[in-house]
């Protein structure tokens, strides 16, 4: 697994890093693509503190990481090569917690009880957000060529709608 939510790597490192997995005969690599510092590091300001959403999204301009992102036929072209080299891309989506980025972009969903980087699981715009969401990387995501995403969650919304999906 790497964490490219907190830490944005460049495509070609991603590739390269396949090549590595393949070689030493590993054929699953989790791309964690959502994940924010904590709040402590950050004068325990919610607003101050480092997230990053790193996968492109047009039905949410400006939720997708500024310093560093993965458009969706980025994205693709690397679950493509991946596969030529026998490894299998797992991307990840990390909800309801380290979830900063999506209530930096819509604070209303932001927990008040659990910090901001829980989303309200009461409030009933977290689902339609999360809903909106997951619909478009989904659907663009045919794009997660491979019948396998890792989405962290304990939402309801989303074990009803999806197949073939790791749900921790």
């Amino acid at each position: 697994m790497l964490d490219c939510g907190r830490k944005f790597f460049p495509l070609q490192y991603l590739k390269d890093y396949v090549r590595i997995l393949s070689f030493y005969k590993m054929n699953e690599f989790q791309i964690h693509l959502n994940d924010n510092g904590f709040v402590e590091f950050f004068d325990n300001d919610w607003s101050k503190t480092y997230s990053a959403f790193r996968l492109e999204s047009t039905k949410f301009p400006g939720l997708t990481a500024k310093d560093g992102s993965y458009t969706k036929n980025e994205f693709r072209d690397l679950q493509q090569e991946a596969q030529y080299f026998g490894v299998n891309i797992i991307p990840e989506i990390d909800i309801p917690a380290h979830s900063l980025a999506f209530s930096q972009f819509k604070p209303e969903i932001g927990s008040k009880e659990y910090g901001m980087d829980h989303l309200d699981l009461y409030n009933p715009e977290t689902y339609k957000f999360v809903d909106a969401l997951l619909d478009e990387i989904l659907e663009a995501i045919i794009l997660f060529l491979l019948a396998k995403m890792c989405i962290s969650v304990q939402m309801n919304i989303i074990k009803k709608r999806l197949k073939n999906i790791v749900i921790h």
